[in-house]
Parts: C-alpha cells; structure tokens; sequence
C-alpha cells in the first residue's frame, strides 16, 4: 500500500513538473513552440521519458489545460434557475481564463477537452436539458456559450496588447469618414474603452437570452402540434 502511493505521489509531481515546463515554453516563446523535445529539455530528462508520461502533444496541452480549469467550481446549483446555473459555470470558466491568461493562447488551437472542463459542461448541459432543448440544441447551446467564453478571452488578451495604441486607434477612429461611418464615429469612444467585466456579462445575457428564445419557440411549435 505504501509504496504505491509513493509510486503514484511521485508520478504525479512529474507530471506537475512536465505541465510547468510546457507552461513557460508558451509563455515564453509561444504555443506553435511546444514541443515534447523542448519540454523535455525543461525538464532534464529524455524525450522518451516524458513519454511515460504523456504520449502525445495533444494529451500534453489537455493536462495543461485540466491544470488550469480544476479550480472551478461545480456546486450544487439545483436550487437555482438552469439560466442561473449556466452562468456560474461559464462565469467560473472565464475567471480561470482571467487567471491563466495563457489558457487564451492554448485553446486557439486546442480545443478545451479535459476532465476539468467537462465537469462544468455536466452542469450547463444538465441545465439546458432541464429548459426543455432537445438534445441537438442543447449541445448547440453549450458550443455557443463555449465559443462566446474562449472568444472573449482571446479578444481580452489582443486588447491587453493593444492598450498602448489607445489613443491612436481612437484617432483613426474620429478620423473615418462620417457619411460613411457615423455609427462608428459616434460610438467611437465606446468601441476604445472596454470594460471587460461588464462586457463578459452583458454578452453572456445575450448568449442566453438567444437560449431562451429557442426554449420558447420550441415550447410554441410543441403546443401548435398538441392543440
């Protein structure tokens, strides 16, 4: 008993160890930089040693990704509304992408499959179900909500590189023909200061707001054919 679990702690700190080592390889020098033999490299032990660890890549980058995603929480929503419920999953969700702004790099690539992250997608597709989708719109629900969340990480992270060209962005802005583009020029201000806290919101209302629609016309055309 002992010395399997000595097997298995010791298995698992590699494994810790491999996972930070491809963390500072992207972050360093960029996702398309990743490989086994750099990670090794990291590591001090051979290419084929890490493969005891982790045969692909591709499972590489989902243990960096379960890594990052483990802390979200998945309590006990029942008690609330199923468009509350999805909420708090994708709220948590983007707090972790906040948190590890290299997640936003890694799922332009990868997409977020890993334990850590279908934990949440049970809670949000138990609640979409429970509104009364079908069971095609109800994965439909979840890819769109996915999308909206790994979408405005990444348009968060381009922002942050961005932040120092303010002011000459908005000048371009002003300086656009106004016949052509008086919306644009109007709204100018607006489109340069983003409050990302209050956009992640407003825009996932509005993903679940389209949700809802669904829901409704769904439960409309079901009540045509009963009646």
């Amino acid at each position: 008993m002992g010395g399997k679990r000595t097997r298995t702690t010791n298995r698992e700190a590699m494994l810790e160890r491999i996972v930070e080592a491809a963390t500072a390889v992207v972050e360093s020098e960029g996702y398309e930089r990743l490989t086994m033999r750099r990670v090794a490299e990291r590591c001090g032990v051979g290419v084929m040693t890490l493969y005891g660890y982790v045969r692909t890549r591709e499972e590489l980058v989902a243990a960096m990704i379960d890594r990052y995603l483990v802390d979200i929480p998945v309590p006990e929503l029942e008690h609330l509304s199923w468009q509350s419920q999805v909420a708090e999953v994708f709220r948590a969700v983007n707090r972790a992408f906040e948190a590890h702004p290299v997640l936003s790099e890694i799922t332009g690539h990868q997409a977020l499959d890993s334990v850590a992250f279908f934990g949440g997608a049970e809670v949000a597709l138990r609640a979409l179900r429970r509104a009364g989708l079908s069971d095609a719109d109800t994965v439909g629900a979840l890819d769109a909500l996915t999308s909206f969340v790994v979408g405005f990480s990444q348009r968060k992270a381009q922002r942050r590189l961005r932040s120092a060209q303010s002011a000459e962005r908005l000048a371009r802005l002003r300086s656009l023909p106004s016949d052509e583009f008086r919306t644009v020029v109007e709204l100018s201000g607006q489109l340069i200061t983003w409050e990302a806290e209050r956009h992640f919101e407003h825009g996932l209302q509005l993903v679940i707001g389209g949700i809802e629609q669904c829901v409704a016309s769904a439960a409309a055309e079901q009540d045509q054919k009963t009646s």
